[in-house]
This record gives C-alpha cells, sequence and structure tokens, in this order.
C-alpha cells in the first residue's frame, strides 16, 4: 500500500506539492490569524468600555473605593493579557515555516493549526472571565453606590 502523502507517484500525494494545496493551507493559517487580530480589537477595546462604565455607574476617582482596588482595576488588566495572547496567536512561529516535502508540509500544517487552536481556547477563556468578572465588578459597584 503507497503512502498517499509521502509518496509523490500517487495522484494524492502529487496533489499535495500543487499551488492549491499550499493556498488552502495559507488560507487556513490566515483565518486563524485574522480571528486573534479581530479579538485583539475586541479585547483591547473592552478596556474604555468597562472604565466608561464603572464612571457611568458612579465610580469617579481612586478616593471612591473604600477596600480592595485591586478588584475593581483587575478586569482590565485581564483584558490586556487577553490581548497579548491574540497577539501571540496573530504572529507566525518562528519554527513552522513549510518545508519541501509534502509529508513536512502537512505536519507543519497540523502543528500550526494546533498552536491556533490552543492559543484561542486560552485566549477565549481569559477573555470569557474577564467579562464575567467585569459584570460582577459593575455589578458591587452599583449594589454599593
Amino acid at each position: 500500500m503507497k503512502d498517499t502523502i509521502t509518496d509523490p507517484e500517487s495522484p494524492k500525494g502529487a496533489s499535495l506539492t500543487t499551488p492549491d494545496y499550499e493556498a488552502s493551507i495559507i488560507q487556513i493559517i490566515e483565518m486563524g490569524r485574522e480571528f486573534c487580530k479581530y479579538m485583539t480589537t475586541v479585547s483591547l477595546g473592552s478596556i474604555p468600555v468597562f472604565l466608561g462604565l464603572l464612571a457611568l455607574v458612579g465610580f469617579s476617582s481612586i478616593q471612591d473605593l473604600k477596600q480592595q482596588p485591586f478588584l475593581v482595576f483587575s478586569p482590565a488588566a485581564l483584558f490586556l493579557i487577553t490581548s497579548l495572547v491574540f497577539i501571540l496567536g496573530y504572529f507566525p512561529l518562528g519554527s513552522l515555516f513549510f518545508q519541501q516535502t509534502p509529508a513536512d508540509t502537512l505536519d507543519k500544517q497540523q502543528e500550526i493549526q494546533r498552536y491556533q487552536r490552543r492559543v484561542i481556547a486560552t485566549g477565549l477563556l481569559i477573555f470569557s472571565l474577564s467579562v464575567s468578572f467585569a459584570i460582577a465588578v459593575i455589578t458591587i459597584t452599583i449594589v454599593k453606590i
């Protein structure tokens, strides 16, 4: 039985070296990069929205804090950390460039996809925690004021 990925003699193996296959790999990677770019913008944009909501509910200055100022500003810090995670997902990995053989190309594609999935999952988890924590802080601020 021939290996269709590494055997350039087989029809499927030959199709792995075509420009269409390479274009589809690049398109898959670009979709992950575009999602990371979008989520970087969303997470950075969430910081002024959170601070604006705090001002809207009556939090006007640092003197309004009775205790634990860390809790009030930690959602903004978590949004910043989220944007840094998505920035890591946006930039390509230097060690994951394509090789000449179709088998190496397929391995690198899978490695890049695994990396992007991990980064996106981590970023979405931190973003969800940030949003939940921001909602909790704003709710507590409304109740106390």
